[in-house]
């Protein structure tokens, strides 16, 4: 049981007393909980938190419940994108609106949602500021819409903004199980059920809820029925999936649920690795194409590797061509000539050995492919973030961040998705604690 990131139990059980809406359990440490609040939060990811801290900012009382203790260190490190605003309007640019509406738009092929686009058009900058300030991070510009977030520790963002709710009066409850949920027409409208890491059974009502607990890429169930050809990638293999549960137990609707964003992995030692950097004069082998990577971006290497159907392939690149700094970050393993390289892949590609004009020299090879990292497809919501039942809204439940589906479209935008749990986020927070103190 955590109150905000790390505090001793006294001072957990006095400020549990001055926690506005909410009612303290009699009893020893362990029971001194809420038994009710405004709004409940199923999940600790960006989208969560920051659902928290907009939520309890409104004058909700607001409880947060995790089963694991995660972070999402992957949508840090890749950044955010944002409409830059005018320094004297305090309005986005014509430029920046259009070009990042158009990026949302070509990314999602028709397929996502206008309202969502523009919402995230409209708060996108706002909220990344939010942000920055809420953690300590700067935002270092990387191009017109394209922001890059410098003294990048995933850890430490995580417990400011977790600090940051904390100071506001939300409850944090991590490695707890969440057995069930049961909604009803009258109020508190939710209950939820709890296991305790002690093993104590709590019961915990709630008059809104938010699931925010990220995606379902480790629920294998479900993606071999919906994605049979997907693989998850290890690295992003996180979070339990409680959220996809409980949305399934209430019969909400899940859409798109073929749709992720993928990454590059790598083979080393027999395992599949993150590729977060290769060489720049290596090229890609699949099938019978070769393709120098020099100047290409990741995305047009994952759309090599994952088209209409899901494929290995090869890096390949010369040991002389290796900078000294490639060559120490570069550990795959070296072949005595090309055909030693073929002939270790089982290749068929009659080119590759008249690509190289020292094709006895040494090399190095890796095999590589694109995994599932992020998923687009989920809960469907409508524009005040509510879940969605046979098509209608369900009073009081909402839903933010990775665990939403149907809102990008076809494709994820590299930075969208730690923009969307910032914005959607605060939506989802606000929303909830609305309904919850109407």
């Amino acid at each position: 049981m955590i109150w905000g990131n790390k505090v001793i139990p006294l001072i957990l059980i006095i400020l549990l007393l001055t926690v506005p809406g909410c009612s303290r359990v009699a009893g020893p440490f362990q029971e001194a909980l809420p038994v009710s609040c405004d709004v409940a939060i199923i999940g600790n990811t960006v989208a969560a938190v920051t659902a928290a801290v907009e939520a309890s900012r409104q004058g909700a009382s607001v409880m947060v419940f995790s089963e694991t203790d995660f972070l999402e260190a992957e949508l840090l490190e890749e950044g955010a994108v944002a409409a830059p605003e005018e320094t004297d309007s305090g309005e986005a640019t014509v430029e920046s609106r259009q070009f990042l509406r158009e990026a949302f738009a070509s990314s999602g092929k028709g397929l996502g949602k206008d309202w969502f686009y523009d919402l995230l058009v409209d708060n996108s900058y706002q909220d990344l500021n939010w942000y920055s300030r809420e953690t300590g991070l700067e935002i270092i510009p990387e191009s017109l819409t394209r922001f890059n977030l410098a003294n990048n520790s995933p850890e430490k963002a995580q417990h400011s903004l977790i600090d940051s709710a904390a100071s506001k009066g939300v409850l944090f409850l991590e490695r707890v199980s969440i057995d069930g949920i049961e909604q009803s027409k009258s109020p508190p409208f939710f209950t939820i059920w709890l296991e305790l890491n002690n093993g104590l059974k709590k019961e915990v009502s709630a008059k809104s809820v938010i699931l925010a607990d990220g995606g379902y890429l480790n629920l294998s169930q479900l993606l071999s029925k919906h994605a049979p050809s997907v693989e998850a990638a290890p690295w992003r293999n996180l979070g339990t999936g409680k959220g996809f549960q409980l949305a399934n137990d209430l019969n909400l609707d899940l859409v798109q649920l073929n749709y992720f964003s993928y990454g590059l992995s790598i083979q080393q030692n027999g395992q599949w690795v993150e590729a977060v950097t290769y060489p720049y004069q290596s090229v890609l082998v699949v099938g019978e194409q070769i393709m120098p990577l020099g100047g290409k971006t990741r995305e047009q290497v994952i759309g090599a590797l994952h088209g209409d159907v899901e494929r290995e392939g090869c890096l390949l690149v010369a040991e002389a061509q290796l900078q000294a700094h490639e060559r120490r970050q570069c550990n795959w393993p070296v072949y005595a000539g090309i055909n030693s390289f073929i002939e270790h892949y089982k290749l068929d590609c009659p080119d590759l050995t008249r690509w190289y004009s020292r094709p006895g020299d040494y090399y190095r090879g890796a095999k590589i492919k694109a995994m599932a990292v992020y998923c687009i497809g989920g809960v469907a919501v409508n524009e005040n973030s509510l879940v969605l039942r046979q098509g209608e809204p369900v009073p009081g439940l909402f839903a933010a961040g990775e665990i939403t589906g149907g809102l990008h479209g076809q494709s994820l935008l590299p930075g969208a998705a730690l923009t969307e749990a910032l914005v959607f986020g605060r939506k989802a927070g606000s929303e909830a604690a609305v309904w919850a103190l109407r």
